[in-house]
């Protein structure tokens, strides 16, 4: 795939940045954007920090007995819902979100009433509520449950997510067996306990009483559900035959939705993912018609499913002399920082290149390292969004790229600038390689990571392009999934 590359020459003292600097203090924004620029900043550093929040926190809720719930994130979930409750539901559907998150999102939105949301969005909440009760760990879903029984919530949708979940589930002997007590709370918090136990008993003699229960209508297999009810709720004490294997069920859900393969732990050169290990083969012996070939298929292969951007995108490259490495390590991650780059402009047509250091295509690394004469160059052009991706290690006026991105809102200037570090292995060090902590920076070091990078970085971009980009990618890997998964909680 061929690049257009820009290099960036010059500024390797420290009176260039801030010739740079003076050279953009009359720019400005349009005043449209002006005017609601840092109020969207704002706004996007808070969805940006959810993600990460959703990624990283694995505390799962609690319930004590006569004792509120455990529930340490509440009031930042409460918020998020308030602020878009589509797109706080959608992002339970994004790369990385962790098993109790995604619980926690489940809890939400069944907990809230969606009177006032749109009819189209509350489908969206309904159908992720039916994707996530499949997806999550069978005691996760039974926990949400009895959580929203201690809640006091009600609302038709949560009923309707309960019965469906119990009622039609592939392990549903087993789980009224294992799970007795927990699912009889269930089902009685969610249809009444008169109700749910005049449906029992119903179900436990002959007649065609059982036909015109309120249930009926959510059963896949009335059968199934007519033999178990009444053991659960103790109207009959013939127990299903059961083999502990309720949650097999979720277990393939999970493995068909987003197959999960381990990072390595012994990390090579090549094995850091298909783009990179071919373009250190590429730096090494030489350009092949083979391998250029081989690296436009793998970076098709990477950006194929991943959310489109339509906004303005600038990558500062560093291709200096210090990220070409050495020994083993030799070209590791100048390729990873190419692949990337290449990924990021198969998914956004307007992207823009400056590469900081060497030169061709792919660029071999030399010379110092100038990012911040980079950064103002790369901001002056007022993309949405500016990448730097480095290794971080900032050999010309240290501190300087620092000084430059302090400066940049006095500019006038509200383009997100965010640093990427390229790592070799997960365990590199950077406690050297940061030379800009005012900066929101973000560190990969495999090709399995871009997913998750990619989502995090639209996410900043300025404007609702970021946001709504990843909002429509979800909806569509929603309705994928919904479909191609077939699980037993789907409304239709």
């Amino acid at each position: 795939m061929k690049q257009e590359w820009e290099t960036v020459t010059g500024g390797s003292a420290q009176s260039s940045a801030t010739d740079r600097l003076s050279e953009l203090q009359p720019f400005r924004m349009p005043k449209p954007i002006q005017q609601y620029s840092y109020q969207q900043i704002a706004a996007l550093q808070i969805m940006f920090s959810f993600l990460n929040h959703l990624r990283t926190q694995t505390t799962p809720l609690v319930l004590h007995r006569k004792k509120p719930l455990v529930w340490d994130d509440e009031e930042l979930h409460h918020s998020m819902f308030d602020r878009d409750p589509e797109g706080y539901a959608l992002a339970a559907l994004a790369q990385g979100v962790t098993g109790w998150q995604q619980a926690r999102i489940l809890l939400e939105i069944l907990r809230r009433s969606w009177v006032g949301i749109p009819d189209d969005s509350r489908k969206i909440l309904e159908q992720i509520a039916a994707l996530l009760t499949a997806l999550l760990e069978p005691e996760q879903t039974l926990t949400v449950f009895l959580a929203l029984r201690r809640l006091r919530a009600n609302h038709n949708h949560t009923s309707r997510a309960i019965v469906r979940w119990v009622v039609n589930h592939p392990g549903l002997e087993d789980l009224a067996v294992c799970r007795r007590p927990a699912v009889a709370d269930c089902l009685e918090h969610a249809l009444g306990k008169a109700t749910i136990r005049a449906i029992a008993r119903q179900a436990n003699h002959e007649g065609t009483g059982w036909a015109s229960t309120p249930i009926n209508r959510l059963l896949s297999n009335p059968d199934r559900v007519k033999a178990v009810l009444p053991f659960l709720f103790h109207a009959s004490k013939t127990q299903p035959t059961a083999q502990t294997l309720y949650p097999v069920a979720h277990t393939l859900i999970r493995r068909i939705w987003r197959p999960t393969e381990s990072l390595p732990e012994v990390v090579t050169p090549t094995n850091r993912g298909d783009i990179a290990a071919t373009l250190v083969h590429l730096y090494r012996g030489g350009a092949t018609p083979e391998l250029v070939e081989a690296i436009e298929t793998y970076v098709n292969q990477a950006a194929a499913g991943l959310p489109v951007f339509s906004g303005r995108l600038t990558v500062v490259l560093d291709a200096s002399a210090s990220s070409r490495g050495y020994g083993d390590r030799e070209f590791c991650c100048i390729s990873q920082s190419v692949a990337f780059q290449r990924v990021l402009a198969t998914l956004c047509a307007q992207t823009r290149t400056m590469t900081v250091g060497g030169q061709e295509d792919p660029p071999v690394p030399y010379g110092p390292t100038d990012l911040a004469t980079a950064v103002l160059d790369a901001v002056a052009d007022n993309p949405d969004l500016v990448v730097v991706l480095s290794d971080g290690y900032e050999n010309s006026c240290q501190g300087d790229l620092a000084a430059v991105v302090a400066a940049l809102p006095a500019a006038g200037c509200d383009t997100p600038v965010v640093f990427c570090h390229s790592k070799f292995s997960h365990s590199d060090d950077l406690q050297l390689r940061r030379p800009a902590n005012n900066l929101t920076a973000l560190e990969f070091w495999h090709e399995r990571e871009f997913p998750s990078l990619i989502e995090r970085l639209w996410c900043l971009a300025r404007g609702n392009h970021g946001w709504e980009t990843l909002k429509d990618h979800w909806r569509t890997e929603l309705f994928r999934w919904y479909k191609e998964l077939m699980v037993w909680t789907r409304l239709d």
